[in-house]
């Protein structure tokens, strides 16, 4: 698979106030409410397109690209999302079980399966079946952030291997949202990185109340 590269405009410098923003002390309330509406409404959106009962939580940390990318060394599937009105980049992922199982149910499956995920290749169909679940969830990204910013998240391109993402510098500071997506006896997750630099343009209205 061939993957492209997109350039993330890093508009940010070594400012005090990009460097208090950057505190690891440092929280976004405004974020969390919008990662509760995403939550929402990524709910209903997984529940239609499995035509079965969800359940989702989630919960938010703070990491370094590059010590993410050393705990995600088995392949998986990962797509660049492009916030357009800020001119930078997310990832959405999606780690095996949850992929594999919500492959097997659009191709006619139960959702449980005994095949060891592990071990198992990633085929180009599985990530164009993955790929129109990520656009449902970008609609769901671009409403539940509508009361903040249009931020006008669109899809870039898809990969499998973290080593070659390469979406923002291997240095940045990230807010990691982990969803627990909950069907059929089964427990997957989906994962949201918000590099600081992406938020940055932002920082007084996610640090503001809604």
């Amino acid at each position: 698979m061939t993957s492209r590269r997109i350039k993330s405009e890093q508009t940010v410098n070594n400012s005090i106030d990009y460097y208090n923003f950057c505190n690891a002390n440092n929280d976004l309330p405004v974020l969390r409410i919008l990662n509760e509406r995403f939550n929402r409404l990524m709910r209903i959106t997984f529940s239609n397109h499995l035509r079965m009962i969800i359940t989702t939580d989630f919960k938010e940390s703070k990491t370094i690209f590059k010590n993410w990318i050393e705990h995600n060394s088995n392949m998986s599937f990962m797509f660049v999302v492009s916030l357009q009105k800020l001119g930078a980049p997310i990832l959405i992922k999606f780690d095996r079980i949850l992929a594999y199982r919500i492959i097997d149910i659009l191709t006619g499956g139960s959702g449980v399966s005994d095949v060891e995920l592990e071990d198992k290749e990633i085929t180009t169909i599985e990530i164009g079946l993955l790929r129109e679940t990520c656009l449902k969830l970008i609609n769901d990204l671009n409403e539940a952030w509508g009361p903040v910013c249009e931020i006008k998240a669109s899809y870039v391109r898809a990969e499998v291997n973290a080593q070659f993402i390469g979406f923002t510098p291997s240095e940045s500071k990230m807010i990691k949202v982990d969803y627990n997506i909950c069907f059929n006896n089964t427990v997957g997750t989906l994962e949201v990185l918000y590099p600081y630099s992406t938020l940055f343009p932002l920082r007084n209205e996610l640090f503001a109340s809604l």
